[in-house]
């Protein structure tokens, strides 16, 4: 039976909402363009590194929010806007917006930047390159690059307490600075380290503009021993997430991932002492069979030789030869 176009869309929106995607959510994105309606309402595509989304601003204290901070709707635009992702019957899928964080906005330069440093994750191979080390298993040193102050510190030293040797390599998590400190702190500590964890945890999820600038990217990718990457903000991924050898969404995980290991060859280590028991037992058993079946085989012949000589005997007996 052929079906309208208006029931296939209901049957969509019904679909979102049953999956909890027409909620409210904030999201990250980039306006690619815009451009306002006669009637006033703000409409364009939104995009986030390779997505892309249509969006219509329904809300029009956006657009006030946004002249406020001397922003406006225009290519290049980057923040955190709340969405809802709707079916419209006449232009289908896209995003309605309905509020902007205002300390999120970027201005068009740093978009153009976010899309050089992609270009040449890509470009550089860069997204591989860690990935292409050997696993660390179970790392006897790790070293933790972060501020020394961070709450995220204490989390992740907490969880991964006499799991392995740990040493801390300070360097600035926020602000302008992370971009230089954070990538000396990496050098620094892949210098004697088999493990190298970048992490930050406790603070607030702005200022985190270092984690997707290019000295810091390449830092991570580049540096010769994996890095793993635990910034603390689940809801945010980073370049550095993209191009590091595992990426978490806090410390707490990534210490919990190196008690996992620990525990992992612990419990291997015990099957393997138990196997060794297990083969030992087992050729003691073998080597006490065979040395059961020799006696009863040198029994056997005692006994046939025995036998023999009495018939031996009794021949010569009766033929009087004794």
């Amino acid at each position: 039976m052929t079906r309208t176009l208006q029931a296939l869309l209901e049957d969509a929106r019904t679909a979102l909402n049953d999956a909890g995607l027409a909620e409210l959510d904030w999201t990250m994105a980039d306006v690619i363009v815009a451009r306002r309606t006669p009637s006033g309402m703000v409409i364009g595509e939104l995009g986030w590194r390779s997505q892309r989304v249509r969006f219509a601003c329904v809300d029009r204290s956006v657009n006030h929010k946004l002249q406020q901070h001397g922003a406006s709707w225009k290519a290049g635009l980057s923040a955190s806007f709340a969405i809802r992702l709707v079916i419209h019957p006449r232009f289908g899928f896209q995003a309605e917006i309905y509020d902007v964080l205002t300390e999120s906005l970027r201005e068009a330069s740093s978009v153009e930047r976010l899309a050089a440093v992609c270009a040449r994750i890509e470009r550089e191979g860069w997204a591989e390159r860690q990935r292409s080390l050997p696993d660390p298993g179970v790392p006897e040193r790790v070293t933790v690059v972060t501020s020394v102050t961070a709450q995220g510190l204490a989390d992740f030293l907490s969880t991964a307490r006499g799991v392995c040797d740990t040493r801390v390599v300070e360097a600035v998590m926020g602000g302008d600075a992370a971009s230089r400190s954070v990538p000396i702190a990496i050098r620094r500590a892949a210098l004697d380290a088999d493990l190298v964890v970048l992490l930050r945890g406790g603070g607030s999820a702005s200022g985190m503009e270092w984690a997707d600038e290019e000295r810091v990217v390449e830092a991570v990718a580049t540096c010769p021993c994996p890095v793993w990457v635990a910034v603390g903000h689940a809801d945010d991924q980073h370049l550095i997430d993209i191009v590091a050898h595992k990426s978490f969404a806090t410390p707490t995980q990534a210490a919990a991932e190196l008690r996992r290991r620990v525990d992992l060859r612990a419990a291997a280590l015990r099957e393997a002492d138990l196997q060794c028991e297990r083969e030992a037992a087992e050729r003691d058993a073998s080597q006490a069979h065979r040395h059961a079946t020799s006696a009863r085989r040198a029994a056997v012949a005692v006994g046939v030789v025995a036998v023999v000589l009495l018939v031996v005997v009794v021949v010569l007996v009766t033929r009087g030869g004794i």
